[in-house]
C-alpha cells in the first residue's frame, strides 16, 4: 500500500497491513481537514488517519487496549471519525439510545484512546451480526483472519490469556450449534 501526501500527492513510502489490496492511505495537513465525514470518502481529521474502503471503516484495534470494546468503538467512531449516533447505532447494528448511553458512559469513565502505528485494523462491517458479543467478533476476527494466537491477541486487546480463550470457545460454540 502506498502513503500519499494529500497536500501536494506525492509519494510518501509503502504501509504494510493485511488489507493492503483494496486500501490507500492518505495523510493530512491540519488546513484540509474535512470537518463531516461521508462513507464513501476517505476521512483525515486531527492529523491521524483512518483507513476506508468503500462504505466501511476500519477500527484500529489499539484503541480497544485495557478498556470496553463496545464503548471504544462507540467513542472512536464517534470522536475520531465524527459520525452521528444514528450512523455508528447502523454500522453496529445497536439501537441508537444503547450508543448514545454507551457514548456518555465511556466519558464519564474518561477513556484514553492510544492510536499505535503498528496496530492492525478491523473492518466495521463485522460487529452488523447480532448472533456474537462485541468482544467474541472481535477475538473470532483476529484468531480466523489474522492468524493470531490467544496470547497476541491477549496482549493486543489488553486482557488475560484464559479470557480471550474462554470468549473464543462461546464464540466458536455459538458457530457450531447455530
Amino acid at each position: 500500500m502506498k502513503i500519499i501526501n494529500s497536500t501536494n500527492n506525492t509519494y510518501v513510502s509503502d504501509y504494510s497491513s493485511s488489507y493492503t489490496a483494496n486500501y490507500t492511505l492518505i495523510l493530512s495537513n491540519a488546513n484540509s481537514i474535512t470537518p463531516r465525514f461521508s462513507l464513501n470518502k476517505i476521512l483525515v481529521q486531527d492529523n491521524e488517519t483512518t483507513l476506508l474502503r468503500e462504505k466501511e471503516i476500519l477500527i484500529p484495534l489499539s484503541i480497544i487496549q485495557n478498556n470496553s470494546s463496545l464503548e471504544s468503538i462507540v467513542l472512536y467512531l464517534k470522536d475520531v471519525v465524527g459520525l452521528k449516533f444514528s450512523e455508528i447505532a447502523r454500522i453496529l447494528n445497536r439501537d441508537q439510545r444503547t450508543v448514545w448511553v454507551t457514548y456518555n458512559n465511556s466519558k464519564r469513565k474518561n477513556i484514553k484512546q492510544i492510536l499505535s502505528k503498528n496496530t492492525i485494523f478491523i473492518p466495521s462491517n463485522i460487529f452488523s451480526s447480532r448472533k456474537f458479543s462485541i468482544l467474541e467478533t472481535i477475538v473470532l476476527h483476529l484468531k480466523t483472519n489474522e492468524n493470531m494466537t490467544f496470547t497476541q491477541i491477549a496482549e493486543s486487546l489488553g486482557k488475560n490469556y484464559r479470557t480471550i480463550w474462554t470468549v473464543y470457545r462461546r464464540a466458536m460454540f455459538k458457530v457450531n450449534y447455530d
